[in-house]
Formats: C-alpha cells, structure tokens, sequence
C-alpha cells in the first residue's frame, strides 16, 4: 500500500484496496455458498463503480512500468479478507476472538523486528521517535478494526458479501468527507457522481 501510494499516488492505492472487496464475496458466494438477492447483487456492483469514481482524480494515472504494486495490493487487500473469513468460521471460536486477534499482530511485530535487525545489519535504519508514535497511533485501530471485523463476521444475520461491501463503501465515504473537511479537499464532478453511487450501494445492500 505504501509503494503503491508513493509510485501512483493515494487515489490509485485507494481503488486498489478497496476494489478488492469482489475477492471476499466472491469467496463467500462460492465457498461458503452464501446468497444474494438480485438487489444486493445490484448494490455490489454499484459499490465497484462507486470506489472507482469516488477516489478518482484528473491526474490519476498508471505507468505501465508500474502495474506490480497495484496489483499486488489489489489481490493481497483481498487475500487478507478472505483469510480472516475463512479463518473467522473455521478455527476460531467467538471466545477466542481478542486472543487470535492478539497473535496476529504480535506475528507482525516478530516480523517488523527481524526486518529492523536486517535493515540496521545494512546500516539503512535510523530510528525516529515519530515513526514509533505513528506506529502506536495506527496499530491501536487498526487491532480493533480486526477484531470488530470478526465478531461482526461471526454475526450469522449478516452475509460476508453485505459485511465488506458496507464496511469498504463505509470507509470511502468516511476519508472522502475528512478529506473535504479537514484537508480541504476539492471534489470533482466524478466523486460527486462516485458519493452518489456509493450511497445508492449502501441502500440496495442493506436491503
């Protein structure tokens, strides 16, 4: 998401992610052979177009030189949707939740610490006191976006394809308006189009 952010800019490493909610429910529809009615199935596909116009600049534009990141983050946000689902209904039980939650982060982290002790082995990190705040700062929600995920996935009144589809159309909205407000964020005539549609996306899904 990083490099991709830095090769094509946030617009592009927005679609990317956010695209990718079509891997989980498709997953869901064939593999745990969830089903749809005709207006959900309508609201996914308005939800694929809403992401698309919504994070869409003038200047968005994709060297072809540099598709690799895209791509990979396109199918890597989907892979990790779909692990969490498929491991959400088939190893972890709901008391469980906090703690698998728990060891996934502390995987990253075992991670993030062998790659620290190689990068300073290469003499290419130099520790910044920010980096760790801003560490702190964004794994705190994004531990509790997983676990409020899964227990929202363990919820057996609501699909998988209406989960992600309302949680992605969610999170577009939300950077959209916080983009608009605090940034100052001018909107062009397609985001206005793409917001548009992103509410009609959450009315038919919600059916």
């Amino acid at each position: 998401m990083g490099k991709t952010s830095q090769l094509n800019g946030v617009s592009v490493a927005s679609v990317a992610s956010k695209m990718s909610l079509i891997i989980p429910v498709l997953f869901g529809l064939l593999f745990f052979k969830e089903s749809i009615g005709f207006l959900k199935a309508i609201g996914i596909g308005t939800a694929l177009f809403a992401v698309y116009f919504t994070t869409k600049k003038n200047t968005t534009t994709i060297e072809t030189s540099n598709f690799t990141f895209p791509i990979l983050l396109f199918f890597g946000s989907g892979i990790i949707d779909t692990s969490i689902h498929f491991i959400q209904k088939t190893k972890v039980p709901t008391e469980d939740t906090s703690l698998f939650s728990s060891f996934t982060f502390l995987g990253a982290f075992l991670i993030g610490c062998l790659a620290l002790a190689y990068q300073h082995y290469k003499n290419q990190f130099e520790f910044q006191f920010k980096n760790l705040i801003g560490g702190i700062a964004l794994g705190i929600p994004n531990y509790f976006s997983m676990y409020f995920l899964i227990r929202a996935l363990q919820n057996e009144k609501i699909q998988s394809a209406t989960l992600f589809t309302l949680i992605n159309i969610g999170v577009i909205l939300l950077t959209t308006l916080i983009g608009f407000l605090l940034f100052k964020e001018k909107l062009k005539k397609q985001n206005y189009v793409g917001i548009a549609l992103a509410i009609l996306a959450l009315v038919l899904v919600s059916f």
